[in-house]
C-alpha cells in the first residue's frame, strides 16, 4: 500500500489510498482482484474500452475506469449514514480477455470409473448429480484461478431446465465438452465483465453509466467486482494500481453523536441482551496503563496519545483481582504497548489497560475531523502553482502547511510528550516513515474537503498548466491537462454529487470500525484470541498448534467458518485438546491391535492401510510405517496433516458444511464415543466464529446451529449406514452402559427404528466374513452380531 491519504509527495491533495497489486504476494487470491468493503448496492461504473495514453513515445499508460457502490449504515433506528466507496483504475474490457464465452455443453467426464458430473453452488454443497451426457449450459469466465465455471441451466432426467434463482451454481471445467464440436450449435460470445454479466447488466464502455440500472444490484463485502487496471506514470508500463476511497455526505459527528449515546444504553443492558457487542478499544489521553507483572496490576503511567484499536489486533489477558466489596473476580487488560509513544516500546513484558475503555467501532472511536476552508487541489498555504513559480514567495513561506494539514500534521506528531514540537516540512511529505502508532492515528483522520473529481478542479489545473507553459515546459502542462480530462468524473446520480463536498474516510479505519466482532473467519486465519475460547482445559497447549493449523486449513481448502469449526470440536475431542497425540493402550501391546498400527495424531488415525494411504498422499507410501510411523504422533506437521487428510478422504468438508454432527461422528468413531463433547467444542466454536452471522450459512443450516441437524436428516440414516443407525439407538438407550452421550429414549428409539428397517431385507444385518476353515461368521458392531441387533433393538423398541 502506498499510503497516499490526504496528501502525496507533490503536494496535491488526495483523498484515497493506493493499493499495488504486486505489493500482496498471496496463494489465496488473484491479487488483481477488486472486491467490495462492505455490503451495498452497485450504482455506477466506467469501463475502457483501452488504457488512456499519454503520448505515443512516453509509454505510460492509465486507466479512466471505475465502480461506485452506495451502502448505508443504521443505529440506532433513524440514524442513518449514507456512504459511498469508489474504485478507480479498473482493468479495461480487453484485460478481461475472451471473457463471457457462453454456450450449450454435454457433459464429459472423460473417466471411465465415473461419469458423474456434480453441480455445486457457492457453498460448494452437492445440488444434483449429472451421468455422461446430460445438457447444460455454461458461462465460461476467463481470467479466474477457479476450476470451475458458472452453471446457468441444466436440464434433468426429463428434459425440463432447472435454473437457480439465487447464488451461483458451479461445474468443474474439465466435465463437458461444446455441443459445436459434436457439429451442434456453435458458441455465442459475449463482450463483458464477469460482474455485469452476473447480473444481467449492460456493458457501456467509456462514459461513466448515469442512468438507473435496470434493478438494485445488491453486493456483499468482499465480493469480487473486476480487476485492477494501470495507473503508470513517465517510463511506466504494466504495473496494476487500485485507488480506493471512501466518504460520505452526511454529517458523520451528528451520526456518531447519535450512535454512542444509544450504545451507552445498549451497553448497560446484560451482554446477552446486547444488540452489539464490543469490538474496539478507545483510550483517550491522560488514561492510565498498568504492568500484569506480580500478584496484581500495578499502574506504571498515563497514555499520551490517543489510541483506537479493533480488539482483533489486541493481546488479552484476564487477571484476577478484588471488586469494591473485596470479592475476588476476573478482569480483562489490554496491551497497548505497540502503540504508545516510544519511551515505552521497549519494554518486553507488556503494557495493559483495562476493559473500561472497551467500545464498538460504528461509533467510530478515535474519530478526527478537520474541515478546510478552501478546495484547491493542493495542501499548501499557497496554492500549488505559487509553489512551482521560481519568481514567486521565499521557500519557508512555499513550505507553509494550509491549515487543515497542519492540524493533521500536528495530530501525527508522535513526540508532543518530549517538549520537541516536529516541523513537517511540505516538501518532505514523502518521507514521513508511518509507524504502527501512526498509522492507526492516521485512520482515524477524517477531513472534509470537496471531491477530488469535481467539475471545478480542470479549470483549477489549468491554472498550474499555466505555470508550467510560463516556464517553457509544455510537454508537462499537456500531459496534466490530458491526463485530469481524462479522469474527470463529473457524476450525479442517486444522492452521489462529484461536486459537493464530503467528509472522507480512511478505507482501512472503515474496516476497523465497522466490522463485527469476530465476523465471519471464512477465507481468513483463526486469530488466537478466538481460538482459545473454544478449548476447556488445556488452552496453553491447544495454542501452540493453531498457526500449523492456519497454514494447514489453506493448503487443504479448508475456507469456511463451519468446517474449521467442526474440524477443531472433532481434533480437540480425539486427542484431548492436543495433549494425546498417540494413544494409550494399557497392558495392550501394539503389534496386538490395528495391525500394529495404533491410534496418533489429532483423529488418532489408526491401521496399516490408512498409515500406508496418508504416506500415498505425500508421494511416498512406506514413509510412515515400520519405526517410522511415530511420525505422525511427534512431528507437528504430520499431526495436523494425517487428520486433515482423512477429513478430506472420507469427505467430511460437506458434513460439516450440512451441519451433520451425527453424521461426522459416526465415520470418525465409527459410533458415537464422546459425541456430546464434541457436540459441547462445537457449540463453543460456534459463539467463538459467530457462526449466526456468517454469509456462507445458508439461513436453514443457520436455523440448527445451536444444535445440529436431526438424526433423520443426518448422513448416519440418510445413507443407510446400517452399523451407526443401530449405535444411535445403543448409545443412547438408558439400559446400556455406552458413554459419551446424554441418554434419551427418543433418540434411542429413532435409532433402532431406522435400523430395524435397514435389517429387513438383509439375512445378516452387519454381513460376514470367512473363518481360516471356509466357513462364514456373521461380522460384529458393538459387539453383536446383526441378528443379535435385530433381536435387541425389537426388544428394547417394545419396551420403551
Amino acid at each position: 500500500m502506498n499510503v497516499t491519504y490526504n496528501k502525496n509527495e507533490s503536494g496535491l491533495w488526495h483523498q484515497g489510498i493506493h493499493l499495488r497489486a504486486e505489493k500482496f504476494k498471496s496463494s489465496e487470491f488473484d491479487n488483481e482482484q477488486i472486491c467490495a468493503i462492505a455490503d451495498g448496492e452497485f450504482i455506477a461504473y466506467k469501463v475502457d474500452s483501452a488504457y488512456k495514453m499519454e503520448d505515443e513515445d512516453a509509454g505510460a499508460s492509465y486507466s479512466t475506469g471505475f465502480f461506485l457502490l452506495e451502502h448505508k449504515l443504521e443505529y440506532p433506528k433513524d440514524n442513518k449514514l449514507t456512504f459511498y466507496s469508489l474504485y478507480r483504475h479498473t482493468a479495461c474490457l480487453s484485460e478481461y480477455d475472451t471473457i463471457g464465452e457462453e454456450y450449450h455443453t454435454v457433459t464429459d467426464t472423460g473417466n471411465p470409473k465415473d461419469n458423474n458430473v456434480h453441480i455445486k453452488d457457492e457453498n460448494g454443497k452437492i445440488i444434483d448429480t449429472l451421468p455422461n451426457g446430460r445438457e447444460v449450459f455454461v458461462r465460461k469466465l476467463f481470467n479466474t484461478k477457479s476450476n470451475r465455471d458458472e452453471l446457468v441451466w441444466y436440464k434433468d432426467e426429463l428434459g425440463e431446465i432447472k435454473k437457480n434463482g439465487n447464488g451461483t451454481w458451479t461445474i468443474y471445467k474439465g466435465s463437458y465438452a461444446k455441443e459445436e464440436e459434436k457439429g451442434l450449435i456453435k458458441s455465442t460470445k459475449i463482450e463483458s465483465i464477469p460482474f455485469l454479466l452476473k447480473n444481467n447488466l449492460p456493458l457501456y464502455t467509456d462514459t461513466p453509466v448515469q442512468i438507473s440500472l435496470p434493478k438494485p444490484v445488491q453486493v456483499k463485502a468482499g465480493e469480487v467486482l473486476g480487476f485492477m487496471g494501470e495507473y503508470n506514470q513517465m517510463e511506466e508500463n504494466g504495473k496494476r494500481l487500485l485507488h480506493l476511497e471512501v466518504f460520505t455526505y452526511d454529517d458523520i459527528e451528528v451520526f456518531r453523536n447519535k450512535a454512542k449515546e444509544a450504545y451507552q444504553q445498549d451497553k448497560k443492558q446484560d451482554k446477552e441482551k446486547r444488540s452489539l457487542p464490543d469490538n474496539f478499544l478507545y483510550v483517550d489521553r491522560n488514561q492510565p496503563y498498568y504492568s500484569l507483572v506480580g500478584k496484581e496490576p500495578t499502574q506504571i503511567g498515563e497514555t499520551q496519545t490517543e489510541i483506537f484499536v479493533p480488539l482483533s489486533e489486541l493481546e488479552k489477558k484476564s487477571v484476577k483481582v478484588k471488586d469494591d466489596q473485596g470479592k475476588e473476580i476476573s478482569k480483562d487488560y489490554y496491551n497497548i504497548q505497540p502503540y504508545l509513544h516510544q519511551s515505552t516500546t521497549n519494554s518486553n513484558v507488556g503494557i495493559y489497560v483495562d476493559d473500561s475503555h472497551l467500545t464498538q467501532g460504528i461509533t467510530f472511536p478515535g474519530m478526527n475531523v478537520f474541515t478546510t476552508q478552501s478546495n484547491g487541489v493542493d495542501i499548501f498555504d499557497q496554492t500549488l502553482c505559487h509553489y512551482l513559480n521560481p519568481d514567486e514567495e521565499d521557500l519557508e513561506s512555499k513550505e507553509k502547511l494550509n491549515p487543515l494539514f497542519k492540524a493533521i500534521m500536528e495530530e501525527l506528531d508522535l513526540d508532543k510528550e518530549k517538549g520537541e514540537p516536529v516541523r513537517f516540512e511540505a516538501g518532505r511529505l514523502h518521507q514521513l516513515s508511518l509507524d504502527a502508532i501512526q498509522h492507526r492515528r492516521f485512520i482515524g483522520i477524517i477531513p472534509k474537503h470537496q471531491n477530488e473529481w469535481a467539475s471545478n478542479r480542470v479549470q483549477q489545473f489549468e491554472t498550474l498548466c499555466n505555470v508550467f507553459t510560463e516556464q517553457n515546459d509544455n510537454q508537462t502542462a499537456q500531459r496534466i491537462r490530458k491526463r485530469v480530462g481524462d479522469l474527470s468524473i463529473q457524476l450525479k446520480v442517486r444522492s452521489f454529487d462529484t461536486d459537493k463536498a464530503a467528509y472522507f474516510i480512511h478505507p482501512l479505519g472503515l474496516i476497523g470500525w465497522l466490522e463485527k466482532e469476530n465476523i465471519c473467519l471464512c477465507n481468513k486465519d483463526i486469530p488466537l484470541e478466538i481460538f482459545t475460547k473454544i478449548p476447556i482445559h488445556h488452552k496453553t497447549v491447544a495454542s501452540k498448534y493453531l498457526d500449523d493449523l492456519n497454514v494447514a486449513f489453506k493448503n487443504a481448502g479448508i475456507t469456511t467458518c463451519l468446517e474449521k469449526a467442526y474440524f477443531l470440536a472433532n481434533s480437540l475431542h480425539e486427542s484431548a485438546e492436543y495433549t494425546i497425540l498417540e494413544e494409550y493402550l494399557g497392558s495392550k501391546r501394539e503389534e496386538d491391535v490395528y495391525d500394529g498400527y495404533k491410534g496418533r495424531g489429532f483423529f488418532q488415525l489408526t491401521w496399516e492401510a490408512n498409515y500406508r494411504a496418508y504416506g500415498a498422499s505425500l508421494g511416498n507410501a512406506d514413509q510412515f510405517l515400520g519405526k517410522n510411523k511415530v511420525r505422525i504422533a511427534t512431528e507437528k506437521e504430520h499431526t495436523i496433516n494425517s487428520a486433515i487428510w482423512f477429513w478430506k478422504n472420507k469427505g467430511l468438508a460437506k458434513l460439516a458444511n450440512d451441519n451433520d454432527l451425527i453424521g461426522i461422528s459416526a465415520i470418525l468413531n465409527a459410533g458415537y464415543n464422546g459425541f456430546d463433547e464434541r457436540a459441547k467444542y462445537f457449540k463453543r466454536a460456534v459463539l467463538a466464529f459467530n457462526l449466526k452471522n456468517c454469509q456462507s450459512i445458508n439461513e436453514k443450516i443457520k436455523q440448527t446451529l445451536d444444535n445440529y441437524i436431526p438424526f433423520m436428516e443426518s448422513y448416519a440414516s440418510t445413507s443407510n449406514r446400517i452399523g451407526e443407525c443401530f449405535g444411535w439407538g445403543l448409545w443412547h438407550d438408558p439400559a446400556t452402559s455406552k458413554k459419551g452421550t446424554t441418554k434419551d429414549i427418543e433418540k434411542a428409539k429413532e435409532g433402532y427404528s431406522k435400523f430395524l428397517e435397514l435389517a429387513r431385507e438383509k439375512q445378516y444385518p452387519f454381513g460376514t466374513k470367512k473363518r481360516k476353515d471356509g466357513s462364514l461368521v456373521e461380522i460384529k458392531r458393538y459387539s453383536y452380531t446383526g441378528t443379535q441387533a435385530v433381536s435387541f433393538a425389537q426388544k428394547r423398541l417394545s419396551e420403551l
